[in-house]
């Protein structure tokens, strides 16, 4: 028996990912690929169950996992574009994810290995930026932290790194 939309159960799948290999200098295999899936249940399955004097309940999903991908560019890519300003963002890791150019993703884009544990007040996106050792380039990147569920206490924290154009003294 199919349940209507109003008492169809809301479950979110989030996939999570190896950290961004260029983090260990292992650019061996750049593709970005789940390492396991967890869910939520945002609404109640018993309700659905009882409703419908249902003994079981299947939910079927398709793992979008490429086009979240590309969501955490993008709002990676703004977010510090908002706080650095765009002379500041170079964007050469991210604008070919946004772009669809998938074929590196997992040098940049990853999640912690475990479920991030959050007090309300702490930010859904935060970033720092870090330089890389002079065998990946020596140059400036942001890491970018990011919660997309921050009402939760638990849930995914994705790391999204953007390469940053060096800062300039403005002394002569």
């Amino acid at each position: 028996m199919d349940a209507s939309p109003d008492a169809h159960p809301l479950v979110l799948s989030l996939p999570l990912f190896p950290k961004p290999k260029l983090l260990f200098g292992d650019a061996s295999d750049p593709q970005l690929r789940p390492t396991r899936v967890v869910a939520f249940n945002l609404n109640s399955i018993d309700a659905v169950v009882s409703a419908h004097n249902a003994d079981t309940v299947a939910i079927v999903q398709k793992l979008q996992y490429v086009e979240l991908a590309r969501l955490l560019a993008k709002a990676a890519y703004g977010f510090l574009v908002g706080e650095l300003g765009r002379d500041r963002v170079r964007g050469s890791y991210l604008l070919p994810i946004i772009f669809g150019d998938m074929s590196s993703a997992g040098l940049y884009i990853g999640s912690c290995d475990k479920m991030a544990i959050a007090d309300e007040d702490d930010p859904a996106l935060s970033y720092q930026s870090w330089r890389l050792p002079p065998n990946l380039g020596g140059g400036e990147i942001a890491v970018v932290i990011m919660r997309l569920l921050p009402h939760m206490k638990e849930n995914p924290a994705y790391i999204v790194l953007c390469d940053l154009h060096e800062k300039h003294s403005d002394t002569a």
